[in-house]
C-alpha cells in the first residue's frame, strides 16, 4: 500500500478510495463539486466550538456569575471550574 494518500480519498464516505493512483479516464460524481449540493446525504459539518477559554481580565461565568480567568465549555455555556461538571 503506497503511504502517501490524498485526503481526498477519504473526505466522503461513498466516495471510492480502493487505493488505486490510475487514471480511469473519466470523472465521477465525487470528484465534481457541484455534485455535494445535490446529494442528500451530504451534510455541513458542525462549526467547531472551544472547551476552553482564558481571559486575563476575567470574565463571568455563565452559571454562577463569578469572574474568573479559566472557563470550560459545559451545557450552559462557558464556566468556571467549581461549576464544570467533570
Amino acid at each position: 500500500m503506497a503511504r502517501d494518500r490524498s485526503l481526498d480519498e477519504f473526505a466522503r464516505a461513498d466516495s471510492d478510495s480502493d487505493g488505486d493512483d490510475g487514471d480511469d479516464g473519466g470523472a465521477d460524481a465525487a470528484d465534481d463539486p457541484a455534485s455535494a449540493d445535490d446529494d442528500p446525504n451530504f451534510a455541513d459539518p458542525e462549526p467547531a466550538v472551544s472547551t476552553y477559554a482564558f481571559s486575563p481580565g476575567g470574565a463571568a461565568c455563565a452559571a454562577c456569575g463569578e469572574t474568573v480567568e479559566k472557563r470550560w465549555r459545559d451545557e450552559s455555556g462557558l464556566v468556571c471550574g467549581d461549576c464544570k461538571a467533570w
